[in-house]
């Protein structure tokens, strides 16, 4: 009797599956040429990347291995593996934020899309998430070796 309203509280408790991937966001946010740019992404529940590396508690700093880039203009296509639930009682994964290395870019304007693709079905390849963001040219340096720009700095 006891064991049944346990099962019972447990399915009327139960609501519906709450899966997401969250929005792509670019570190660091405004990057500058020849600074190394990365993207994280949140995911789980229903989705979960194949990948791993070091952590500081709240993100999983995945190693290059883990994804593929492809340059196409100034657009950075990336894929990660991915586990998707069959179905909604399959819906177990943890929640974790991942961050994946763009590496260095040239000033410009640019476009990340993110795929997924299934490990059970590399066919499976749907894009989950894309951002656009700039990347800024350094700045230019203050000429400090002539009588005139020492003026003007002091």
């Amino acid at each position: 009797m006891l064991l049944g309203a346990f099962w019972a509280a447990m399915l009327l408790g139960a609501g519906p599956v709450h899966a997401f991937i969250d929005p792509i966001v670019i570190v660091p946010a405004q990057p500058i040429a020849g600074q190394p740019v990365a993207f994280s992404v949140r995911i789980g529940v229903c989705e979960y990347f194949q990948a791993g590396g070091p952590s500081d508690g709240t993100t999983i700093f995945a190693d290059d291995r883990w994804r593929t880039v492809v340059v196409n203009g100034s657009t950075l296509q990336v894929t990660v593996l991915a586990f998707y639930a069959p179905d909604e009682n399959a819906c177990v994964y943890p929640t974790a934020n991942f961050q994946f290395s763009l590496g260095t870019l040239a000033p410009g304007a640019y476009r990340v899309e993110l795929y997924g693709q299934a490990i059970s079905d590399p066919t499976f390849r749907p894009q989950i998430g894309s951002a656009q963001f700039v990347v800024g040219a350094p700045a230019a340096p203050i000429p400090v070796n002539r009588w005139g720009a020492l003026v003007v700095l002091l």
